[in-house]
């Protein structure tokens, strides 16, 4: 008997503070997986829905993805940078847009800024614009150039004269560098360095 209570008191004398540091360190271990559950909890609940539009922008209209649509035929559908489409959606892969997934096309284009419509397309031919938000009664040079350069350094194809209004429409010659092109980049520059621009489908 006298032995054995030896051994207990010897266990507790000598193995407290090792089971003390053991509950201690099992205390620790249980405060870190609940940290670790708490993150990963608030991460998931903050993580933005993938239809959401960004707080930067406003949605002009919703689109529905369709089967074989990709995010740069959405972007050319809308004149909106492809980036822009998919940084406002949060879309992870751009490459795999779901059927039925909702997209945001944002409205980016303030009214003041200049603006520059297609009015017609006869292919190979001409195009017919209409511009706006210009400096009234100012020169603007017109420029045609190829798919991607957003008329950055385009050919020429002619000059025009806003009105009052800052604003004006006219048709202008394709060149003969580009007529066979199935896209043609426009761009209009004014004196003050304010500039709008477009693309068009140069086909039939």
């Amino acid at each position: 008997m006298r032995r054995k209570f030896r051994m207990l008191f010897n266990f507790i004398l000598f193995r407290r503070p090792a089971m003390f540091t053991l509950i201690a360190l099992t205390k620790n271990v249980r405060h870190l997986i609940l940290a670790a559950v708490t993150v990963c909890t608030l991460s998931f609940a903050f993580v933005p829905a993938a239809s959401a539009c960004g707080p930067e922008f406003e949605c002009a209209e919703t689109y529905t993805v369709q089967a074989g649509d990709t995010l740069y035929g959405i972007s050319l559908k809308y004149h909106v940078d492809l980036w822009t489409i998919e940084y406002m959606n949060y879309v992870p892969n751009p490459r795999l847009l779901q059927v039925g997934q909702k997209l945001c096309i944002p409205n980016i284009t303030p009214k003041s800024a200049p603006r520059l419509s297609i009015v017609g397309v006869e292919a190979g031919r001409t195009v017919t614009v209409q511009v706006e938000n210009l400096a009234p009664n100012q020169k603007v040079d017109v420029r045609l150039g190829k798919n991607g350069t957003l008329g950055v350094n385009g050919e020429i194809v002619g000059t025009a004269t806003t009105d009052a209004n800052g604003k004006f429409s006219a048709t202008y010659a394709i060149p003969q560098a580009l007529q066979a092109d199935s896209i043609i980049a426009i761009r209009v520059e004014s004196q003050t360095g304010r500039y709008a621009y477009d693309w068009f489908w140069n086909q039939p």
